[in-house]
């Protein structure tokens, strides 16, 4: 059973889609996408993977792609790590699974998991960071 919708918060509409029951009583899993700017696509067979084990995975474009709101006119100094961790925190809370959930992060979506996570968030259980470089620094060079 998928759940779809759309979280308001001060800079429009994050859409998120649930697979599975977050009520199932396994931690659900939270899914960040790649990018900034990609969308949660190419995501999906992960949910596809974990959902079968009664798991709830949640699936949602960041803002600023997919099918959350745009924000084409935003001045480069607005897209900070700190947007993002705070559209995450109000997801987790809009959903209800702020006490406790799992983190998996991929390419740019590791790398705003590992920001996340150094904040002690207390609902955090484990974060998984994949194809993520945990140094820009050195990653550039």
């Amino acid at each position: 059973m998928d759940q779809i919708g759309h979280m308001k918060w001060e800079h429009g509409q994050t859409w998120y889609r649930v697979v599975g029951d977050l009520k199932s009583g396994l931690t659900p899993l939270v899914v960040l996408h790649g990018g900034p700017g990609a969308c949660h696509n190419y995501c999906e067979p992960i949910a596809d993977l974990i959902a079968p084990s009664g798991r709830a995975v949640v699936l949602y474009d960041q803002i600023g792609c997919g099918d959350s709101t745009l924000l084409p006119d935003a001045p480069k100094d607005f897209w900070t790590p700190e947007l993002f961790m705070g559209e995450l925190e109000l997801l987790l809370a809009h959903l209800g699974i702020q006490d406790k959930y799992l983190v998996i992060g991929q390419s740019w979506g590791g790398m705003l998991g590992m920001q996340f996570a150094i904040t002690q968030p207390s609902g955090l259980q484990a974060l998984i960071v994949a194809d993520s470089p945990a140094s820009m620094k050195l990653w550039l060079s």
